[in-house]
């Protein structure tokens, strides 16, 4: 399932970040910037079942705050400190 974005940039991006925000959700691209990944990566998630949870609006892919969080969460490594390594 590709989906091509509408390419949008300055104050049309600015307002469709800002329509997505009111409804508690992020943008593809915004996914993208923190991710510092491309838009076929995620893509690729969506197609495989990958990453996190999302809508599917017409060509936008918005993703649910609480749905990028509970993946994040998800993904979250415990910190083991060193003195404790030698005794696993």
């Amino acid at each position: 399932m590709s989906v091509t974005p509408i390419e949008l940039q300055g104050a049309e991006l600015e307002r469709v970040r800002a329509l997505a925000e009111s409804l508690g959700c992020i943008l593809d691209e915004d996914l993208q910037l923190l991710g510092g990944v491309k838009g076929t990566t995620t893509d690729a998630w969506r197609r495989r079942g990958k990453g996190p949870d999302y809508i599917l609006f017409g060509n936008r892919v918005l993703y649910p705050r609480k749905a990028l969080a509970a993946f994040l969460q998800a993904r979250t490594r415990e910190r083991i400190p060193a003195s404790m390594k030698g005794l696993l």
